[in-house]
């Protein structure tokens, strides 16, 4: 009986080592296949984003549209936007760096994340209209958007769950009334010196406080072209004033000459002598508002009207222009005023009034 027992045991465990052997002979092409199957995916899906690595940033945002909308044709169009970018988890609009460089035409959209891979996980899809060039960047820190722009716009960026969505605004369609304001030179071209003060931050600081006083006041959108010490092209000032639609173009400037001649001093603004004549409306007739309210304000000598189309701002500025000569730096006691704050308060308060008044006046 015993033996019976284990004859019938050795019997059972030589079956279930057979069964064994079966089923792992089984099974071994099997998870082969599975394996193979997987490693294709991520071959696959790395030879696509090496094929992503080598478009532009403008390349992708068609690309990954394209693929939505092939993959789901009633959702790709469903924002009215321009841009929709997907956030990270836990991101909200507040937590986004935005800085819209009119000048430049360059708006930059800094997002935190520390996903190295961002713009290829969180696919950005949209319309490639008003948009030149964009260029995609992250750190593991931050994922960087910048949009080169084909004018100056404003941004409408709004929040909708985990989507941004970003769109691009004429200031025309925003504000009744819009000026440019310039300051003169800067950066590494300091305009005229003399006794060590640049005309730069004389023209700047009159600008500084123009621009307070213009924040105040909620009728007249102000665009700048420098707030800093830098030096824009002369060409992107005035593209600046004329993509921006701008009612008016006002550029802060100091005066010299070239020999020491103390007793030349006051103030002249300059114009555009070869637009169509026009009484009312013209660069002529801001630069004498300007003019006289300088004068009026500061006490200053009223030198009157020159004729400026040889400079370049004023012969390419589709609007009435004017370039103001607020004193002479060559002249020691007018140079003692433009470097104090008081005289720069009094000329920038001046150039107020004349912009309200132009308005005022029909312009």
């Amino acid at each position: 009986m015993e033996q019976k027992i284990i004859k019938a045991f050795s019997i059972s465990c030589l079956l279930s080592a057979l069964l064994g052997c079966l089923l792992l002979f089984w099974l071994a092409p099997n998870h082969k296949n599975v394996i193979t199957a997987r490693e294709q995916r991520q071959l696959l899906a790395q030879q696509e984003k090496e094929k992503l690595s080598k478009m532009s940033g403008l390349e992708l945002m068609k690309y990954y549209t394209a693929k939505k909308e092939k993959l789901d044709e009633e959702q790709a169009g469903i924002f009215t936007q321009q841009l929709r970018l997907q956030l990270p988890r836990g991101v909200d609009l507040e937590d986004l760096s935005i800085d819209n460089d009119y000048v430049g035409q360059c708006l930059t959209v800094s997002i935190p994340t520390k996903d190295e891979d961002y713009f290829y996980n969180y696919p950005m899809i949209g319309k490639s209209g008003h948009i030149v060039d964009l260029n995609l960047e992250s750190d593991g820190k931050t994922a960087m958007l910048q949009i080169m722009l084909d004018g100056v716009y404003e941004l409408d960026a709004e929040q909708d769950n985990q989507y941004l969505y970003l769109d691009f605004i004429s200031p025309s369609d925003l504000y009744d009334k819009i000026v440019v304001i310039d300051a003169g030179h800067g950066g590494s071209d300091p305009g005229a010196v003399r006794t060590g003060v640049n005309e730069k931050d004389i023209d700047l600081a009159i600008l500084l406080q123009l621009k307070e006083l213009f924040d105040k006041q909620k009728d007249v959108k102000v665009y700048y072209t420098r707030t800093t010490d830098e030096n824009p092209a002369l060409h992107d000032r005035v593209r600046l004033a004329n993509q921006a639609g701008a009612d008016l173009f006002l550029s802060i400037h100091n005066n010299a000459v070239i020999t020491d001649a103390s007793t030349v001093n006051g103030t002249k603004a300059m114009y555009n002598e070869t637009e169509e004549e026009n009484e009312q409306y013209g660069s002529r007739e801001f630069a004498q508002i300007c003019l006289e309210e300088v004068c009026d304000g500061t006490g200053s000598t009223n030198l009157g009207l020159e004729a400026g189309s040889r400079i370049l701002i004023i012969r390419e500025s589709e609007m009435p222009m004017a370039l103001i000569e607020v004193g002479f730096m060559s002249n020691a006691a007018e140079l003692g005023r433009l470097n104090s704050e008081e005289y720069q308060k009094q000329t920038a308060e001046s150039l107020y009034r004349a912009v309200m008044r132009a308005y005022e006046q029909g312009f």
